[in-house]
């Protein structure tokens, strides 16, 4: 998951991340990597990088998901801006090896020739 997020008049915070919330797992997760980036606007905003794997459940009901903030001082009126929200699904590594050995044995076929 990936975010943009422009601090506003926030003065003295630590860190962002992201809280979520879905059927029996909750947890408030902050981002690994966070770089610097300039905006359209003109301001600086720093692009954060929240790697996850959702648990797997038998059936979602529900799901949220909610900016978590990491501060040392209270934010009450304080303002940030937030752009460009995304997750991005990842095929499990076992599944994209499954298609490479079926793409190989279909390519085997194919390129043998009945006499």
């Amino acid at each position: 998951m990936t975010f943009d997020l422009y601090a506003g008049n926030l003065t003295d915070w630590n860190q962002f991340g992201i809280t979520l919330n879905y059927d029996g797992n909750y947890g408030v997760f902050f981002g690994t990597a966070a770089s610097s980036i300039s905006g359209a606007d003109g301001h600086t905003w720093t692009q954060y990088e929240v790697p996850y794997t959702i648990n797997s459940v038998s059936s979602m009901t529900y799901f949220s998901v909610g900016i978590a903030e990491n501060s040392a001082s209270d934010v009450a009126g304080e303002t940030i801006y937030l752009d460009n929200f995304q997750i991005s699904m990842v095929p499990e590594p076992m599944a994209t090896g499954l298609f490479g050995a079926g793409t190989a044995v279909i390519l085997m076929f194919r390129r043998r020739e009945v006499c």
